[in-house]
């Protein structure tokens, strides 16, 4: 039954308050939500029913005002209604010259609009409290590291994960590379070893693939110690990547700006990486080391007919520098693989330019590199790439990984956006759709710059677990 002073059906449909006087609310009987309305607008409860109980509707009962013509009638049940009918003078000229009438018709319109205003719009209701699903029960709840426990660095960084945005990103980063060490450190029966090649021997090989910038940046210690302890079975870099860990060894790259003018600087004879400064004189010490190295390995090339590869020359200068400091130098004295295909392209490029007119015919091989390169992916049982920056060392490293049908682990990290198709900005899904990484993978693209993310990276996987790569490379 509906309350006193209300006639429409659409009550029946709802448990009413029994105060029903001013603005209440009204529980539906079919979801049980509750409706706000009053006595005299319930168009919520008829507008609740149709839109999530169509099947239900009931249309608002209508008042009919007679006018003095037998044959022209306007039903109104709305303000609205009313009003437009009194604006396009649809009721008759006599009704509406009527004084009474027309002051009811002030009184009634000012009224509804009292009531809408002091009514929530169901439109603005229902749109605000949107009901949510359920989200499933094991989902990660967003917490971030407590101060109040103490200076932790550890315990922050295991916060990452659930920190969210970057940090969440970077979390998963390290749960990637933790999981390419286990496989790592999995043993491979005798028959698989002697079937694989030397990377290929552990239970997943290990892509390093970075830019020029981060050898230049301090960076290239965390670089280094991967090297020193081979941590990683295969490093891919650009020229600048060899070259100015070869010349930190010969002088010092120096903390600048990023602001400082460059026609001031090249007036000066200093160049600018970023905020870092390296004087030109340090590549005119490069050079006095290197020309003699090309010497000898020109001298080999027609004497003893040696063939130079790209890889082979880094693993040269890396025997020559003779240097700890050098990632080069534990290359080489751990036998990793170092690939660079352009490796002319930059001061090594310009050297051997120089050289050229001096003792013309030297000959870089890029084919057999590239040969042994995708062979290192081909026999892998298992791989992952960790990729610092874009461009070529990307490219090339996920590409080897094509001819494998894809890796089983990656981690991209660099600023490049996908929106202008590079495949430096490219996420790893695109990858994907080449069969450069599995489609059963978990890939990680990290969007945060290399020199602030990869010695935190290093320091949650490869160094925390130093003790059981170390005593696996003195198994080997």
């Amino acid at each position: 039954m509906a309350p006193q002073g209300i006639r429409s059906k659409i009550v029946l449909h709802y448990i009413m308050p029994e105060d029903t006087e001013g603005n209440f609310k009204a529980t539906c009987k079919h979801c049980n939500k509750e409706i706000a309305c009053s006595k005299k607008a319930l168009s919520n409860l008829h507008m609740h029913i149709k839109r999530l109980h169509p099947t239900l509707s009931i249309e608002p009962s209508t008042t009919r005002i007679k006018k003095t013509s037998s044959t022209n009638t306007t039903p109104l049940n709305t303000s609205a209604l009313l009003a437009t009918a009194i604006a396009q003078s649809s009721l008759p000229r006599g009704l509406l010259e009527n004084a009474s009438f027309r002051m009811f018709c002030e009184n009634f319109l000012q009224q509804s609009n009292q009531d809408m205003a002091d009514q929530v719009p169901s439109v603005a209701m229902e749109a605000v409290l949107k009901q949510s699903t359920d989200l499933p029960e094991d989902m990660p709840k967003i917490r971030g590291y407590d101060f109040n426990q103490g200076v932790d660095h550890r315990a922050l960084l295991q916060t990452y994960l659930t920190t969210g945005f970057q940090a969440s990103s970077m979390g998963m980063a390290i749960e990637e590379i933790n999981k390419m060490i286990e496989k790592r450190l999995e043993p491979v029966d005798a028959v698989e070893a002697s079937e694989r090649t030397e990377s290929g021997r552990s239970g997943c090989t290990i892509f390093l693939g970075y830019t020029s910038n981060l050898i230049s940046s301090g960076v290239r210690e965390s670089i280094r110690y991967l090297a020193e302890h081979k941590m990683v079975d295969v490093i891919v870099t650009t020229a600048g990547g060899i070259e100015e860990d070869l010349i930190k060894c010969l002088a010092h790259t120096y903390l600048g700006d990023f602001s400082l003018p460059g026609k001031e600087l090249r007036q000066r004879g200093i160049n600018r990486i970023g905020n870092l400064l390296v004087p030109n004189a340090n590549y005119c010490k490069f050079e006095d080391w290197l020309m003699p190295i090309l010497d000898q390995m020109v001298l080999e090339q027609d004497t003893e007919g040696t063939h130079w590869t790209p890889s082979k020359m880094i693993h040269r200068l890396g025997k020559e520098i003779n240097n700890p400091d050098s990632v080069y130098y534990w290359a080489y004295k751990n036998n990793i693989q170092v690939f660079s295909p352009a490796l002319t392209d930059g001061s090594l490029g310009d050297m051997i330019y120089f050289h050229s007119y001096k003792k013309p015919g030297f000959v870089l091989d890029i084919v057999e590199d590239i040969r042994k390169l995708n062979s290192q992916a081909v026999h892998a049982k298992r791989t992952g790439m960790i990729i610092l920056g874009g461009g070529l060392v990307k490219h090339h490293i996920a590409n080897a990984n094509l001819m494998r049908n894809g890796a089983d682990y990656s981690v991209f990290v660099n600023t490049g956006q996908e929106f202008d198709g590079s495949d430096s900005g490219a996420r790893p899904d695109e990858a994907v759709s080449w069969g450069k990484i599995r489609m059963d993978a978990r890939p990680v693209k990290v969007y945060a710059d290399a020199s602030i993310v990869f010695p935190l990276l290093v320091a949650e996987t490869f160094a925390l677990h130093a003790d059981k790569l170390i005593a696996g490379k003195k198994t080997e």
